[in-house]
């Protein structure tokens, strides 16, 4: 099923733990987290603007960043690749990309760059990417197999005004206090 697109492209995301694991909870869990949020949303030219990572779930309201319908260039894609990459394998990804320029097949080439174009400005690209790279991170890590997540990521429509976004990342930011896990 699609997913309602608005306007605006403002976004409550909440996607919960497999089994409601609390995956979330350990340290090195939650900063890798937070660490590739901030990698992926640069890449997918989203901006987040409040997050909460509980034990077993997470809540992301972000912006969709409209990318130019004329997408971007070559420079352009290295410089996302690297956001969204460590530096060897991004060199790889545009080392490879460009060869189909050089072997004359530029067609290829722009075909190549338009994909990860088409995953900027998206939310459910954005969402998608994080988990991907979370789950395949934490698997590895923790010696373990399968889906981590319970379903594809749940997002409320946000009304692009102050009052709304903010009144949205208070509930956001409250989760803890109302699950206990804080007291303010």
């Amino acid at each position: 099923m699609n997913r309602i697109r608005v306007e605006s492209g403002v976004y409550h995301c909440i996607s919960r733990a497999n089994g409601r694991l609390f995956l979330l909870d350990r340290p090195d869990a939650k900063e890798r987290f937070v660490a590739m949020l901030g990698k992926v949303s640069a890449f997918c030219s989203m901006e987040v603007l409040s997050f909460c990572v509980m034990g077993n779930h997470f809540h992301v309201l972000a912006r969709e960043v409209p990318v130019p319908a004329e997408g971007f260039d070559d420079a352009e894609l290295e410089r996302r690749l690297h956001l969204l990459y460590e530096p060897s394998k991004a060199r790889i990804l545009f080392a490879n990309q460009q060869a189909w320029r050089r072997r004359g097949d530029g067609a290829r080439a722009d075909r190549i760059r338009e994909g990860y174009r088409r995953m900027t400005g998206d939310v459910s690209w954005f969402m998608r990417l994080l988990k991907q790279r979370f789950s395949v991170w934490y698997n590895r890590t923790h010696g373990r197999e399968g889906t981590l997540w319970s379903e594809r990521f749940r997002s409320v429509a946000v009304e692009d005004s102050e009052e709304a976004v903010l009144a949205m990342a208070a509930y956001i930011d409250l989760n803890p206090v109302r699950a206990g896990m804080v007291e303010d």
